[in-house]
């Protein structure tokens, strides 16, 4: 379990936009089965807002999206990592190729989430 000083800390990071500070410390002090879903998507975010996010940063945010979604199926916070996966999929899919293989495995968890969130507009 991680503490809600780390969590905060984490948060605190990602405010003031301390995007490879905070990936780094997380990479020491969590592993992403500790993580719980909001940090997930909080990491993937940091990732992908770095100024040079490399193809590793992208498909690592997309499977910490990934992750978070899994963990919160049902909450806000599995919405939004999924529909920053099916984003930065779709951003960046012109770019790397392989990322259409991401996309055609999210149609699965698009249908599943749809059927959870029936009428929020995000996903629409």
């Amino acid at each position: 379990m991680i503490s809600r000083q780390l969590i905060d800390n984490f948060t605190q990071l990602f405010k003031e936009k301390k995007y490879q500070e905070l990936i780094l410390k997380s990479n020491e002090l969590t592993s992403i089965e500790q993580r719980p879903a909001g940090l997930s998507n909080l990491i993937g975010l940091s990732k992908v807002l770095l100024k040079q996010a490399s193809k590793k940063n992208i498909i690592s945010a997309l499977d910490d999206f990934k992750d978070a979604y899994l963990k919160a199926k049902k909450e806000i916070y599995g919405m939004e990592a999924l529909c920053n996966l099916i984003t930065i999929s779709t951003q960046n899919c012109s770019k790397y190729p392989e990322l259409f293989d991401v996309l055609r495995n999210t149609e699965k968890l698009y249908l599943e989430a749809e059927s959870n969130f029936k009428n929020n507009e995000k996903l629409l």
